[in-house]
């Protein structure tokens, strides 16, 4: 099997503050970041020019999310706004206001008709996709959520919470089915991300990348990989399924494989990478790049050999 090779292509400079998230846009070729500044710019990997600005946020920009069926976009924001941004007009529609601390993750379901709102203030709510409006909300924790994942059904939500826990939460009926310390108690789960219906993968201040194996809603390590030396704040995957990348605040990014979590390379200084915290990446199928936004105010643009 060959692995993949990384190179940095190009790094993009437009934002003027750390940049904390990162989205696909409307077509392959492009993408949505957002950060520090209050601005989402929309970027172009054929031209790989600068970025246009779409939206002027209320606040810090922490979390988007492209709902292409409605054509908008959603941009969560540090003091628990949701601004939802027509991209046909370029106007907002509506500031979804249902937290008044950070949103860190949205996420979606169309099967389910599903938004889901990730908080600062421990709370996670449940927004019908339509019309979003309120549906429920649960109190998770005393500490920040950070991440959200449906698995491959979407009848399953995993939720990394600010104290280590994993939550997971049925669906159909919005209640919790289990939980399980899978980080050092108050230590933060930063990302929960699904490869399967029963496995989940979790990344954690305390650096660790854990393997989750789901059986009957039971949770269970199964691997525990001392991954970065510093919290891990994203995991991605890669279009094939065969690879993926996790971000982390010691500055680099690192490809793994998912068959048997072989570590196979390391993004970083060395290579050209970001000279601060890696907060954010986004595996694009265009080309196999990986884009990769950190609290030095860039992207960077990696394309495998």
């Amino acid at each position: 099997m060959i692995s993949p090779n990384f190179e940095k292509l190009i790094q993009l400079k437009g934002h003027t503050g750390s940049v904390y998230a990162l989205e696909k846009g409307i077509a392959p070729h492009l993408f949505f970041s957002g950060g520090g500044d209050h601005l989402v710019v929309q970027w172009n990997l054929q031209t790989l020019d600068a970025g246009e600005v779409l939206v002027q946020a209320s606040a810090i920009v922490y979390s988007l999310r492209l709902i292409a069926s409605q054509n908008i976009l959603l941009v969560g924001t540090s003091t628990g706004g949701v601004h939802v941004i027509d991209l046909n007009t370029r106007k907002e529609l509506r500031l979804l206001q249902y937290h008044q601390q950070g949103i860190f993750d949205i996420q979606f379901s169309e099967k389910n008709n599903l938004l889901v709102l990730v908080a600062g203030d421990g709370v996670i709510s449940f927004c019908k996709l339509n019309d979003l409006s309120l549906i429920k909300q649960i109190k998770l924790c005393d500490q920040k959520l950070r991440s959200a994942a449906f698995n491959k059904s979407e009848n399953i939500l995993a939720v990394g919470c600010g104290d280590g826990k994993v939550v997971l939460i049925e669906v159909e009926n919005l209640t919790v089915l289990n939980s399980l310390q899978v980080h050092k108690e108050n230590w933060s789960c930063n990302v929960v991300k699904f490869l399967s219906d029963t496995i989940l993968l979790s990344g954690g201040r305390d650096a660790i990348l854990n393997v989750i194996e789901i059986v009957n809603n039971e949770m269970r390590i199964s691997e525990n990989i001392a991954a970065h030396n510093y919290s891990i704040y994203d995991i991605q995957f890669s279009d094939d399924g065969k690879n993926l990348a996790t971000a982390s605040r010691d500055k680099s990014i690192k490809i793994w494989s998912t068959k048997d979590f072989r570590f196979i390379q390391k993004l970083d200084i060395e290579k050209g990478g970001h000279i601060n915290s890696v907060n954010k990446i986004l595996w694009s199928g265009y080309n196999n790049y990986i884009i990769s936004g950190s609290d030095d105010r860039s992207l960077i643009v990696w394309e495998s050999k």
